[in-house]
């Protein structure tokens, strides 16, 4: 039952992921049709560069396990993980604003997505992307997972994290990375990213030194 239910949840974000003809991603949309169809309507333009790269290291979290017996299967699958990931940072990251991972994002570039706070950045889809990138970088050793880990590293300490009482982290940020509430806990931040990616980084860290 497990292993049918894990397929299943892999096929299904396939369905969310399309490609060009050199099977090159191009885009990934939070809302698709039954069978993967794209909707020319706001839902169905919009991106979410956080579940983008949280769904990628599952991918390639699940890729290393020990469920998939067949080497070749298994390097097609990190590796979309890690496209995914990839492409998601590359398309939310910030590079008017002094970087930080805008929260949603329209796929056709012509519109803002109609959520009012598609242009704040919050603190979990940047623990995300710290996951992905240690992750990756453990696996390929490349330099751009490394240098994209040590950017959202960089970007992460500095803004979110409380650096005059304790070290806990906030959670939102405008466009201009100013904080905009500065409570550290609330019905969605609760205490599950923060250290979760905390403990996964060190871990990822230890086992490469």
């Amino acid at each position: 039952i497990c292993s049918q239910k894990e397929r299943w949840c892999i096929e299904e974000i396939r369905k969310h992921v399309k490609f060009d003809t050199e099977g090159r991603v191009t885009k990934v949309l939070e809302t698709v049709g039954k069978d993967g169809e794209e909707m020319d309507n706001p839902s169905g333009r919009l991106i979410n560069p956080g579940h983008v790269i949280e769904a990628g290291w599952f991918l390639m979290q699940y890729s290393e396990g020990e469920v998939l017996n067949d080497d070749v299967q298994k390097e097609k699958l990190f590796s979309l993980g890690k496209n995914l990931a990839t492409w998601a940072l590359d398309i939310g990251w910030d590079k008017q604003y002094d970087g930080g991972i805008l929260y949603f994002w329209d796929s056709s570039k012509k519109f803002s997505p109609i959520e009012l706070e598609w242009d704040h950045k919050l603190w979990w889809p940047h623990t995300e992307a710290l996951i992905a990138f240690l992750m990756a970088y453990e696996k390929t050793g490349e330099k751009s997972c490394w240098d994209n880990f040590v950017k959202v590293a960089e970007y992460t300490m500095t803004h979110f994290k409380d650096q005059e009482k304790g070290g806990e982290w906030f959670g939102y940020l405008n466009r201009r990375g100013e904080l905009t509430h500065d409570f550290k806990g609330a019905p969605y931040k609760g205490c599950f990213h923060v250290p979760r990616a905390i403990w996964m980084c060190i871990n990822i860290l230890k086992r490469i030194n």
